[in-house]
């Protein structure tokens, strides 16, 4: 599943874990990356790989926490719009995904996805 979206995705240099903190930051406005491998249900090592190349190409920038062990990531201008740029590709894939599987494959995987998740809590 992840091969589709990244293909959808790869024009503007993305995969799909890094459009979810694209995703993630734009509605969370700004968050740690510790609380960013929460509510993605992601692996910190998962969460690190994606934050890599966003981190170097100025997409998200980092600043210092109350904390200052603690670092908070929040979109740039340029993340803002790289943003908005992918959400017509990843339109694109959840149509073709819909398509291609039909119309109750979408609620069978959120469904499986919130059971996968109640599990890891």
């Amino acid at each position: 599943m992840s091969q589709i979206y990244n293909d959808y995705l790869s024009p503007l240099g993305l995969k799909v874990t890094q459009f979810s903190m694209l995703r993630a930051l734009n509605y969370l406005g700004s968050t740690t990356a510790k609380s960013m491998q929460h509510i993605l249900v992601m692996e910190q090592a998962t969460v690190s790989r994606a934050l890599k190349p966003l981190l170097r190409d100025g997409y998200i920038i980092v600043r210092e926490g109350e904390d200052r062990r603690e670092k908070v990531l929040s979109l740039s201008k340029s993340g803002q719009s790289l943003y908005e740029q992918a959400l017509l590709p990843w339109g694109e894939a959840q149509m073709n995904v819909r398509k291609e599987f039909g119309a109750n494959f979408e609620d069978n995987l959120l469904k499986l996805s919130n059971e996968i998740v109640a599990i890891k809590d």
